[in-house]
């Protein structure tokens, strides 16, 4: 149970990650608004 909860954590962080540095090369504004 905690591997799965772990593995899954692990996965949305790097999606997260993922989605954060496309939107960064996709609309450079966002990333002078934070």
């Amino acid at each position: 149970m905690q591997n799965g909860i772990l593995l899954i954590a692990c996965l949305v962080i790097l999606v997260n990650f993922v989605v954060d540095i496309l939107y960064g090369f996709a609309n450079p504004r966002i990333r002078h608004q934070r």
